[in-house]
């Protein structure tokens, strides 16, 4: 649990213009994929057919967290990282942000994925509320 804590405040302590804090998802014919099912590690044999999978789920039992401790730490991450505020922090105290056009484009990126976190969490994969 600690190491989503510390990557997020690297995250942040270094000013990244953008970052993603989502639980790993094995895909199927992978190495990873295939040592998580004969571990019996998988949640669902094929999440991505799993009418219940929701963004932000994960898929596998990790090791020293439960699924939901680490979907909500990941959720967690996501949300602190695009808050108004850290938005702010992080434009400001980049030199390369001070710029107009870098700014803009920072802006941009943060507000539109800020917005789609928070329109996506918890939505059901495909739903209709999905594609709006």
């Amino acid at each position: 649990p600690e190491a989503i804590q510390e990557t997020l405040d690297f995250a942040i302590r270094h000013h990244f213009a953008a970052a993603n804090f989502n639980p790993l998802i094995p895909m199927p014919d992978t190495k990873l994929y295939s040592r998580l099912m004969s571990q019996g590690k998988l949640i669902y044999d094929k999440w991505w057919l799993e009418k219940g999978y929701k963004y932000g789920d994960t898929v596998f039992y990790a090791g020293r967290m439960t699924p939901d401790e680490l979907k909500e730490g990941c959720k967690n991450a996501r949300f602190e990282f695009n808050t108004y505020r850290c938005i702010f922090k992080r434009l400001i105290r980049n030199r390369a942000n001070l710029t107009p056009l870098n700014a803009f484009v920072f802006l941009v990126l943060n507000v539109v994925s800020r917005k789609e976190i928070h329109r996506k969490q918890g939505k059901l994969l495909g739903s209709p509320e999905e594609s709006k």
